[in-house]
């Protein structure tokens, strides 16, 4: 009996002088880390500097492989204390140089809903800083420079505070809160704010719910435009969307094209996915109804958009788009009513009913008119065929025609009037216009109509 005592106090003696050199001494912790890099069999490597676990480390050129990820950091920096009774880990500061990260091809990830988010010891990161951080994938590449955070966690919160980074998109900051037990309660604000060219920006999104029901609101102004978006979220759902709301307003096309008529749109949607997914998210179709209005309507010719309002219904997937229940009210009592369908590559169909189309507010060079009919048009790439028959108490109009990029090409155009029951018919006409570079002057558009064919 006496040996045994004496054998144990030996081993507790021994296993308390060799945690103490793992610790506290440069010696214990060099050995420490070619032991983890040996065990990590060729997952991690690194070069260590000096240092130890108690008061922390400085490592470089550290390198971790798995089989979806490679991570290469050039230098590591910390200082912390060990807290023993309450047991917490202090930690003044850790500074990293350049982090590399390669997301590499492989099966997507399945994402489950952690069981508890509890840690054996509370955690108080004073200070964090990375001068640069590189994400690269197959498809891209994305770098953000000087970030600064801090967090904290007391057994109870995880609470994280991004103090400033900056992205592609503008300078990021965030303050998020996540209980660390179920149903794990999320509470943040992000804030985002840039410029493009010279329009500033900037976005504020709020966070609340739980990991497994999020609660996003999104405003955003900038650039004239005016945005809110209310989305309903479930990360760890096979589909990860319930519910999208999106509200734009002060939406000109001329900001993205000056060649672009100009307009003052305002959108709304309310999004939600089908059923059809099955958890594969490259077959997730999203619908709901979409309204558009436009506070400053006019005619072509005046560099404007001829309507006042459209509402539809979609159906989208990456593979096919369609608009169902197409209304689009027109200057005066003009409508177009139908719906349509685009596939992927750029191949598709609208098809149209005018009724009451006044052609004066769509070009006011033109008469007036109340014209009734139908409207197709198909398109694939950059061609499309253009074919309508409209028609009013005076007038009618037949039409078939190929546009493209670089030529119309009218292959029979076919008016009458009912009043005087004369009739002009143009079997085949083509006009070219020359490439977006060159001055367009009278002589830049060349028109080939054959006389004889025209009475």
């Amino acid at each position: 009996m006496a040996w045994s005592v004496g054998t144990s106090v030996i081993l507790a003696l021994f296993l308390t002088t060799l945690i103490t050199v793992a610790l506290q001494t440069d010696w214990g912790a060099q050995l420490l880390w070619r032991t983890a890099s040996h065990l990590a069999s060729g997952k991690l490597s690194g070069e260590w500097v000096g240092g130890n676990l108690s008061g922390g480390l400085q490592l470089r050129n550290i390198v971790y492989k798995d089989r979806s990820t490679l991570i290469r950091v050039d230098r590591l920096e910390s200082s912390w204390q060990l807290q023993r009774f309450p047991l917490k880990w202090s930690v003044q500061y850790i500074r990293l140089g350049t982090v590399d990260v390669t997301l590499l091809p492989g099966p997507a990830l399945i994402h489950q809903l952690p069981e508890q988010l509890t840690l054996p010891l509370a955690i108080d990161l004073q200070s964090a800083s990375l001068q640069h951080l590189v994400v690269r994938s197959d498809v891209n590449e994305i770098h953000f420079n000087d970030i600064r955070l801090h967090a904290n966690y007391d057994q109870l919160t995880h609470a994280l505070t991004l103090d400033d980074a900056v992205t592609p998109y503008g300078r990021i900051a965030c303050a998020l809160q996540l209980r660390a037990v179920a149903p794990f309660e999320v509470n943040g604000t992000i804030g985002l704010a840039g410029k493009n060219a010279e329009s500033p920006y900037q976005a504020n999104a709020r966070l609340t719910g739980t990991l497994q029901a999020l609660g996003l609101e999104l405003d955003a102004k900038g650039m004239h435009l005016d945005g809110h978006a209310s989305i309903d979220a479930t990360p760890f759902a096979a589909v990860p969307i319930r519910r999208a709301l999106v509200a734009i307003r002060g939406l000109d096309p001329q900001q993205f094209n000056p060649q672009w008529p100009h307009a003052k749109l305002e959108m709304r949607t309310t999004l939600s996915p089908t059923d059809d997914a099955k958890g594969d998210l490259s077959q997730l179709t999203v619908s709901g109804a979409v309204s558009l209005s436009n506070a400053q309507p006019g005619a072509i010719n005046a560099g404007l958009l001829p309507f006042e309002s459209a509402t539809m219904e979609v159906v989208l997937s990456a593979r096919k788009q369609q608009l169902r229940q197409l209304t689009i009210q027109l200057p005066g009592k003009g409508t177009l009513v139908g719906g349509g369908e685009m596939l992927v590559p750029m191949t598709g169909k609208l098809t149209l009913q005018a009724k009451g189309l006044d052609m004066h507010v769509i070009h006011d060079k033109l008469k007036p008119t109340q014209l009734n009919g139908p409207i197709s048009v198909q398109f694939s790439g950059a061609m499309q065929e253009v074919q309508l028959e409209l028609a009013d108490s005076s007038l009618s109009i037949a039409e078939e025609c190929y546009t493209s990029t670089a030529r119309l090409r009218a292959h029979r155009v076919a008016l009458s009037s009912m009043q005087t029951t004369r009739q002009r018919i143009l079997h085949s006409a083509s006009i070219a216009w020359p490439h977006r570079r060159e001055k367009r002057t009278p002589k830049a558009y060349r028109a080939k109509i054959p006389k004889r064919e025209c009475r």
